[in-house]
């Protein structure tokens, strides 16, 4: 889960450009901490951080079939649907809008 105290410290500066934000987003991603990744980009309130994020991650990493019956999902519901609010407000902005969810 991530801790509030982690985005505060990110976001309590405005010294934190936008390519340090995807700096932490690749770290993130790296460990293979996916949720703290879109938290991060969500937390910037940047569309394009969020585009950035969707870019770096392969889909199938978050949707993965689990062997036999549904396919689950390793974002939370709150992710899922803060993604599709901000990425609701430019759907034709990328070719790759549809991959991201």
């Amino acid at each position: 889960m991530f801790h509030v105290e982690v985005l505060f410290s990110i976001f309590s500066s405005d010294i934190y450009s936008l390519e340090e934000l995807k700096q932490s987003i690749r770290r993130h991603l790296a460990q293979g901490h996916i949720e703290e990744a879109f938290q991060v980009a969500l937390s910037a309130n940047s569309l394009s951080m969020v585009l950035a994020t969707c870019e770096m991650v392969n889909p199938s990493l978050i949707f993965n079939q689990g062997g036999q019956g549904a396919p689950s999902c390793l974002l939370p519901q709150h992710v899922l649907l803060a993604l599709v609010q901000q990425l609701g407000k430019c759907p034709g902005i990328t070719p790759n809008f549809p991959q991201c969810l």
